[in-house]
């Protein structure tokens, strides 16, 4: 996988660059997973971005999700800031808002993808390789709708999928209609592989 400077060189024509990563995801694969330094290494050499050259990880601020799994190794590693992008979800007042009735009461049901498109417009102006890392279900709306941010922005990502093992025709089947697509590069692991 090639991943894309802001300059349009691939990373392997660049000597040294800052990196910025993207964690997100569905929130029922936490249940059954966890990412930790092991599994974010493994993904930054699939992203082709050195280790040390990651100095930004932008999430969702979900402490129920893999957003929590980019806050934690941006917490371990020296160097690495993490950019918080929580949703707004009580904020009905916006001009945008959907607003739901939920077991907390009143809440936008559209701050999730107004925080989805900060993040991506974030990760767009960044001025150096950038990569999102898409824990996925295969089933989370709000983690597809990451997955299509990422290809309208440019971004190149890495979709892990969860709760499909690799040799399931489930995975076969998300990974052959979402890697077809390379622009941006996009490529599709399984979450038992890493």
């Amino acid at each position: 996988m090639s991943v894309q400077t802001s300059s349009s060189e691939t990373a392997s024509t660049v000597n040294s660059t800052e990196a910025a990563i993207l964690t997100a995801g569905s929130r029922s694969v936490t249940d059954d997973y966890q990412a930790d330094l092991k599994t974010f290494a493994k993904l930054a050499y699939l992203a082709d971005i050195s280790q040390h050259d990651i100095s930004t990880v932008v999430h969702g601020d979900n402490g129920n999700s893999p957003d929590h799994w980019g806050k934690e190794y941006a917490q371990q590693v020296d160097g690495i800031s993490e950019n918080p992008f929580p949703a707004q979800w009580n904020d009905i007042d916006h001009p945008d808002a959907v607003v739901a009735e939920g077991q907390y009461g009143k809440y936008d049901k559209a701050a999730g993808y107004r925080r989805n498109e900060s993040m991506a417009q974030f990760l767009s102006d960044f001025d150096g390789q950038t990569c999102a890392f898409l824990f996925w279900d295969g089933e989370s709306s709000g983690t597809n709708h990451m997955r299509e941010l990422c290809i309208e922005y440019d971004i190149p990502m890495i979709i892990v999928i969860c709760g499909h093992p690799h040799d399931s025709d489930s995975f076969k089947s998300l990974k052959e209609s979402y890697e077809q697509d390379d622009e941006p590069p996009v490529m599709v692991v399984s979450m038992d592989r890493l």
